[in-house]
């Protein structure tokens, strides 16, 4: 790597505009290979590994998501995570039994449950989101100020585009394999 934030293809604000009018192969692994390195930049945990606070990815991602939008069930949370029901229902078993989300039954379906923050779940959820949002911020304060809306507009676009993706799985959905170490 040249200059700070390049990469293969002219860097990651590179990846914003089609540069010598590439075929959509070499775009596709133009974009995986940035995609690799911005997860490695940014040091992502696998969703099983402990990232912060005591919590792996995979928490993080519920206890937030269930923050955001309190009393989901757990097939609806399911849904709105892009995972199957049984992994979720095990992610949200461990955070009940460390005290950071409750299971309720409502009233109107007893056999449906509405999954809720408790206050330290609440408190833990704040404070993650202050330092993820810190440090996103030190990143954008890398970016000139004149180039922020377009990436944040790049990304917008690039997770509309996955977000429209078939299921999980489903066969024409692309494969993302385990790195190697």
């Amino acid at each position: 790597m040249g200059e700070r934030g390049s990469s293969e293809g002219g860097g990651f604000l590179g990846i914003l505009g089609n540069e010598g009018g590439c075929s959509l192969h070499d775009e596709a692994r133009r974009l995986r290979h940035v995609v690799r390195r911005m997860v490695q930049a940014l040091g992502i945990p696998g969703r099983d590994e402990v990232c912060c606070h005591g919590v792996t990815l995979a928490q993080c991602h519920v206890l937030v998501e269930v923050c955001e939008a309190r009393g989901l069930s757990l097939s609806d949370l399911a849904e709105r995570l892009r995972l199957d029901k049984s992994t979720v229902s095990r992610t949200v078993e461990t955070l009940v039994g460390r005290d950071l989300l409750t299971r309720t039954s409502r009233r109107e379906d007893r056999r449906c449950v509405a999954i809720e923050p408790t206050v330290s779940g609440e408190e833990l959820c704040d404070v993650l989101r202050q330092e993820v949002e810190a440090s996103y911020g030190r990143i954008l304060s890398r970016i000139p100020e004149e180039k922020r809306e377009m990436v944040l507009e790049a990304f917008e676009l690039f997770l509309e585009a996955v977000a429209d993706l078939p299921e999980k799985s489903s066969p024409e959905t692309v494969c993302f394999p385990a790195s190697k170490p």
